[in-house]
């Protein structure tokens, strides 16, 4: 009788074998180095093996799988699928990449929402944001504008003419002294007239002892 029921539990088992395979691999890290680390597949019952030194191998039967792995820390993960169609060695390496998950937890508890939930996007603000910047420009250009139009300059009086000219004949350069044997007025009016010079830019006074020199500009 033992005999009998150990032929027929062999005989369930032995379709089983069969049709196993393995699945196995190495996990890399992104230098391409082994790592070790915790992997799992989701057969039924799950398999979870620690590969040590990045080797793993699970035995499954024929059907469809993920297979994740991931550090220790968790700061490293991959994840890959495969189809076993029929009985024999598979390989599927693992490649290990950042999860980001603490970066991604900080970022929520910092803005107080979930990265993983979109937000109703707020146009109101986008819409005033591109009116005050359309303001900025048509101010600035304006001020470009008044900036490009040519300065007409302040036609000059007879005797302001006569004293550039004055200035220009002896070089761009005299002594204040000199304007006023020139024009043979007081001293209060050749240096009301090299004031009013200086405030249209036509000249520049240095000081030069006693004396005055006039430049012009």
């Amino acid at each position: 009788m033992k005999r009998f029921l150990a032929a027929i539990m062999a005989l369930a088992i032995l379709p089983s074998l069969a049709s196993a395979a393995s699945i196995g691999g190495t996990v890399y890290d992104m230098s391409l180095e082994k790592a070790s680390a915790v992997v799992s597949i989701d057969t039924v019952p799950k398999q979870q093996s620690v590969a040590v030194g990045g080797e793993y191998s699970f035995g499954v039967p024929a059907g469809s799988y993920t297979l994740t792995a991931s550090t220790v820390s968790g700061d490293l993960a991959a994840e890959e699928s495969i189809t076993v169609e029929a009985e024999g060695e598979y390989v599927l390496d693992l490649i290990l990449f950042p999860t980001f998950e603490e970066e991604r937890e900080l970022i929520e508890e910092a803005e107080g929402f979930d990265l993983g939930e979109a937000r109703p996007a707020d146009y109101s603000l986008l819409m005033l944001a591109g009116i005050i910047a359309i303001i900025i420009a048509l101010v600035l250009i304006g001020m470009k504008v008044r900036k490009l139009k040519p300065v007409q300059p302040k036609p000059l009086s007879p005797d302001l003419d006569r004293a550039v000219r004055f200035i220009r004949r002896h070089g761009g350069r005299v002594n204040q002294k000199d304007l006023r044997r020139e024009f043979r007025l007081s001293e209060a009016k050749i240096s009301l007239m090299v004031t009013e010079m200086e405030s249209m830019g036509l000249v520049k006074r240095i000081k030069k002892g006693r004396g005055n020199v006039i430049v012009l500009q």
